[in-house]
C-alpha cells in the first residue's frame, strides 16, 4: 500500500508516492463548445472581421479609391491558432495565404482598378480549443465593394444583412440632405432573384434626413445577394449611394449581443452558451463567459466566435463610456 507524504501541484498535477514514485499529469486543456447553428457561409451570413480605407468592417466593405492606389486590407485573426485565407475578384487570380498561431492580422494588398468590382476573402481558421473537441469549426467570409473615386461627387454606402422572405420596411438607408426633397434612382442586381427592380421616386428630408426603405427597392428577399447602386439628387446636390444586402437562411439566428459589466479593474463578458472563444483585445478565453482585467477610460475591442462561423465585435468608446457593436 501507497503512504504519505504526497505533494499535489494543480496545474500541472505531481504527484509524490511513499515509494519515491513520481506521477505527473497536464490538468486538461479547455476545448471549445460546439455550435449546432448552421454554418454562416451556407447560410449566407458573412462575419469576416477586416479593415480597409480606415474603417473596420464586418462582413462587407466599401472603399473608393484613386486611380493607380492599391489598397491594404488588414484581417483579423486573433484567436486562431492557424488557418488559411482565400482571395478571388478585383482581378486578381486566386490566392491563397496559410497562418499560424499568434498572427493578429494578415495584410494583403489589392492592386490598383480601373473600375467597379469585388473582392471577397474566405477564412478557414483552427480555432484554440479545437483539439480534443467534436466542434466542426466552418469558414468565414467577408467581402470589400471597390469602386474608382469621383472628384467632387458625395457618395454614401451601407450594408445589411436581412432574413429571405423577412419584413423589409423597417430596412432604412439614411444619408443626409440639407433640401427639401430629393429625386432618388435606383437600379438592383445579383444573385437574390428578387434583384432585378429598380426605383425612381421622390423623398421629402425630415430633420435635414432622407430615408429610403428597403421594400421600395425589393419586394421579396430571396436568399442570396444584391447590390443597389444609384443615385440622389436635386437641383443643387448629387450624391451617389451604394447598398449592398444579403439576404440570409431562415433557420440561421445571428448571435445576441453579449451582457457585459464592469466590475471594477475586471470586464466580465457573458454570452450564449454556444460560445466557444472570447477575445478581449489580445487576451483569450476559450468559454462562453469569462472575466477580463480592463480599464474603463481604455479603448477596447471583444470578439465573440462560435465554432460555426458565427459572431460578432464591439468596440469600448469611453468618452461615451458605450459599445458599438458589429454583427
Amino acid at each position: 500500500m501507497l503512504k504519505p507524504p504526497y505533494n499535489k501541484h494543480y496545474g500541472f498535477l505531481t504527484l509524490m508516492t511513499g515509494l519515491g514514485l513520481a506521477i505527473s499529469a497536464c490538468s486538461p486543456k479547455p476545448v471549445i463548445k460546439p455550435d449546432d447553428s448552421p454554418f454562416a457561409t451556407d447560410s449566407n451570413y458573412d462575419t469576416l472581421q477586416f479593415e480597409a480605407c480606415q474603417q473596420l468592417n464586418y462582413g462587407v466593405g466599401f472603399c473608393s479609391t484613386k486611380e493607380d492606389e492599391r489598397v491594404k486590407v488588414n484581417i483579423k485573426t486573433t484567436g486562431y491558432t492557424g488557418g488559411k485565407i482565400t482571395l478571388s475578384g478585383c482581378g486578381e487570380s486566386r490566392w491563397e495565404y496559410t497562418f499560424s498561431e499568434n498572427t493578429d492580422h494578415v495584410s494583403i494588398s489589392l492592386a490598383p482598378i480601373k473600375s467597379e468590382c469585388v473582392a471577397a476573402f474566405t477564412l478557414s481558421p483552427t480555432l484554440i480549443g479545437q483539439v480534443g473537441s467534436m466542434a466542426v469549426v466552418g469558414s468565414i467570409r467577408g467581402r470589400l465593394y471597390l469602386e474608382p473615386s469621383v472628384l467632387g461627387k458625395e457618395s454614401k454606402s451601407k450594408f445589411s444583412q436581412v432574413k429571405e422572405h423577412s419584413d423589409l420596411s423597417n430596412e432604412i438607408f439614411s444619408f443626409e440632405w440639407p433640401n427639401e426633397a430629393a429625386e432618388v434612382k435606383m437600379v438592383s442586381r445579383g444573385d437574390n432573384p428578387s434583384c432585378k427592380n429598380s426605383l425612381k421616386k421622390t423623398y421629402k428630408s425630415d430633420n435635414g434626413e432622407i430615408k429610403v426603405p428597403l421594400s421600395d427597392i425589393l419586394q421579396n428577399n430571396e436568399r442570396g445577394r444584391c447590390i443597389v447602386k444609384g443615385t440622389a439628387k436635386d437641383k443643387d446636390l448629387s450624391k451617389t449611394l451604394t447598398w449592398a444586402v444579403s439576404s440570409y437562411a431562415n433557420n440561421f439566428k445571428p448571435l445576441e449581443i453579449p451582457s457585459i459589466n464592469w466590475n471594477g479593474s475586471k470586464l466580465c463578458v457573458k454570452s450564449e452558451e454556444s460560445v466557444a472563444l472570447l477575445v478581449l483585445d489580445q487576451e483569450k478565453e476559450v468559454a462562453s463567459k469569462a472575466c477580463f482585467k480592463a480599464n474603463f477610460r481604455d479603448k477596447h475591442q471583444l470578439r465573440v466566435l462560435t465554432s460555426s462561423g458565427r459572431g460578432l465585435v464591439g468596440e469600448w468608446n469611453p468618452e461615451v463610456k458605450g459599445w458599438k457593436w458589429f454583427r
